[in-house]
């Protein structure tokens, strides 16, 4: 937070991997204008305010969140304070700025175990509890492909406003658990669950990794976002098993307990019997 120590120098590009919170990226934007030729902000694609129709693109509403500086803050809001942060930085990098939207970032270092929660579960065996249907469309992005794409988008100097995460109709939920099912355990038993079922035992969509009921229309187009902007301009995907193989292989030093929250072995097991 302390600007001053950096007031003597100059930098090729300012990455900012983390703000969430407007005054301080407001800080970072405006201190950095004049000493950085570009600043990159790592937004979400949680900045947008309607998520039930299909096709969300960069053109489509944002969030709006009335914020005070020094307020508490919960992410809830996460999506509206990203919004109010892109607008700081383009207002002190109207040409300047590189803003990414980004999907469901999954791969190394993932805090939420998005995908390990579903090798992990894979890779102990037996029967595997599976949500709603297996065709039903996900979308997500390698951490590894992103800083990829980004550093190009550097290089070449480019801007603008993109959402970053695999293109829609490409990533299904049956792909995602079949997959681990073929690199972490061959033998494990995936057996689908329906949404009815799910939510007659009281299982929450937070409780399990990707999944949306359809019993939620108003979330229909969270994983059915439009990224062919990005795409045009170079990003690539590498193969879900090269994710998951990358995922399931972390070293214990590199993995941190899982967070609390996601449906245990013992509760799908108890679901299914």
């Amino acid at each position: 937070r302390d600007l001053q120590r950096l007031q003597d120098g100059s930098w090729d590009c300012v990455i900012d991997t983390c703000g969430w919170v407007p005054d301080v990226v407001e800080a970072s934007a405006s201190f950095f204008q004049h000493r950085a030729s570009q600043y990159v902000f790592v937004s979400t694609g949680s900045v947008y305010a309607d998520f039930s129709h299909i096709g969300i693109d960069e053109n489509s509403a944002t969030s709006q969140v009335c914020y005070q500086p020094g307020q508490v803050l919960d992410e809830t809001l996460m999506g509206g304070l990203k919004a109010l942060c892109e607008h700081a930085v383009a207002t002190w990098f109207p040409s300047r700025a590189l803003i990414i939207r980004a999907g469901a970032l999954v791969g190394r270092g993932d805090p939420l175990h998005r995908v390990a929660y579903w090798t992990r579960r894979v890779a102990r065996g037996g029967e595997v509890l599976a949500p709603g249907k297996p065709d039903r469309g996900i979308q997500l992005i390698d951490v590894q492909d992103l800083a990829e794409w980004v550093i190009r988008m550097i290089e070449d100097r480019d801007g603008g406003t993109f959402n970053t995460m695999s293109p829609p109709a490409t990533l299904t939920m049956g792909d995602l658990i079949e997959t681990c099912r073929c690199v972490c355990n061959p033998d494990a038993k995936i057996s689908w669950v329906s949404d009815q079922i799910l939510a007659s035992q009281g299982i929450c969509p937070s409780a399990l990794p990707f999944w949306i009921p359809t019993s939620m229309p108003q979330f229909a187009g969270l994983y059915a976002m439009d990224s062919r902007k990005a795409v045009a301009s170079g990003l690539h995907f590498r193969k879900l098993a090269e994710t998951i193989r990358s995922t399931a292989n972390l070293r214990p030093a590199e993995s941190v307990p899982p967070p609390a929250g996601w449906l245990s072995t013992a509760a799908a097991a108890n679901l299914l019997a």
